[in-house]
């Protein structure tokens, strides 16, 4: 990492384990997203009671008796369940990785070098160069393993926390660019960063917290 004055610079490799880390990411800090996941959860949930429980049913209604202490499909259930939620986080991975193989386009991964200075935020990739100022950057948060710097609710530079030879550099680095960012956009969510300028609902509209 270069440090010229105010201006800091990182290059580094464009993982899809990166890529994977923005979704997660970006599904966890937005409303609507977690709204749908919620939704998908009780489906499965339903989906998964249904299954154990019908052929409860119908074995009480032909025998009258019970076949299993009601614990051990307490356990089915839990099993059944946790195994579903893996299934769907592993299966939306490995979308995402067939998706980027399909594409087979070499500028969505590879070198970065991403520069923060107080006035802007720019990725140097093999074919494009961006520069964004701060106050059109949506917000910038920060992971114990990635910076997220988002040019939209959606899209992101991501900073990987192994391009950096210790934490306390990674952290140096997402903390001046959390107040760069800051400096220029007073009007930020304190939870999310989600940039509030003309909302006067009084709730974050990404994270839903109140301000």
């Amino acid at each position: 990492m270069r440090d010229d004055d105010r201006r800091l610079n990182i290059e580094y490799e464009l993982l899809m384990e990166d890529v994977i880390a923005l979704n997660d990411h970006c599904a966890k800090a937005s409303q609507t997203i977690r709204k749908g996941n919620r939704a998908n959860l009780f489906w499965i949930i339903v989906l998964v009671l249904f299954a154990i429980l019908l052929p409860v049913i119908m074995t009480l209604m032909n025998s009258g008796e019970r076949l299993l202490p009601w614990w051990i499909w307490l356990v089915l259930l839990v099993i059944l369940w946790t195994y579903s939620f893996v299934k769907m986080r592993r299966n939306k991975n490995k979308f995402l990785e067939n998706l980027y193989d399909e594409v087979q386009c070499d500028s969505l991964l590879g070198h970065r070098t991403v520069e923060i200075s107080p006035v802007d935020i720019s990725e140097i990739s093999k074919y494009r160069r961006t520069i964004i100022q701060w106050p059109a950057v949506h917000r910038v948060a920060s992971t114990s393993n990635h910076l997220f710097a988002y040019l939209t609710p959606a899209s992101a530079f991501v900073v990987p926390k192994r391009a950096f030879e210790d934490e306390s550099l990674f952290r140096h680095f997402a903390d001046t660019a959390i107040a760069y960012h800051k400096a220029v956009s007073p009007g930020l969510c304190k939870k999310c960063g989600y940039n509030l300028t003309g909302n006067v609902s009084g709730r974050c509209p990404e994270c839903g917290e109140l301000y």
